[in-house]
């Protein structure tokens, strides 16, 4: 959540109607965490940090590749801003792949 806050002020982006969408996927992998936390589920633990970061790396990654190309190329930056629009689809797919190896992961492990 730091890093994306971090990120928006970097970028100078400070009031953002789309901040909340872009870090969703942030957002309910901390939810996931607490919920798992509370129930404790073998295994589901790393999966949600898997979750995390995936998420994470896949948004942190976009932010970078957004900011880089919107500095060097300044005509092209408005049509990158739409990247954010599918930034956390791509983050939740991303997210959804690190969740299932770190899953696997982890019940292997456990075997």
């Amino acid at each position: 959540m730091l890093v994306a806050a971090g990120c928006f002020v970097i970028e100078g982006v400070l009031i953002n109607l789309l901040f909340p969408w872009v870090i969703s996927p942030l957002i309910v992998a901390f939810l996931w965490l607490k919920y798992l936390r509370a129930h404790g589920f073998p295994g589901a633990t790393a999966a949600a940090n898997g979750f995390l970061f995936g998420a994470s790396l896949c948004l942190l990654y976009v932010h970078i590749d957004w900011l880089l190309s919107g500095s060097v190329n300044p005509s092209i930056s408005g049509t990158l801003a739409q990247v954010f629009v599918l930034a956390p689809l791509q983050a939740f797919v991303v997210g959804g792949l690190v969740s299932l190896l770190s899953y696997f992961a982890s019940r292997i492990r456990r075997w």
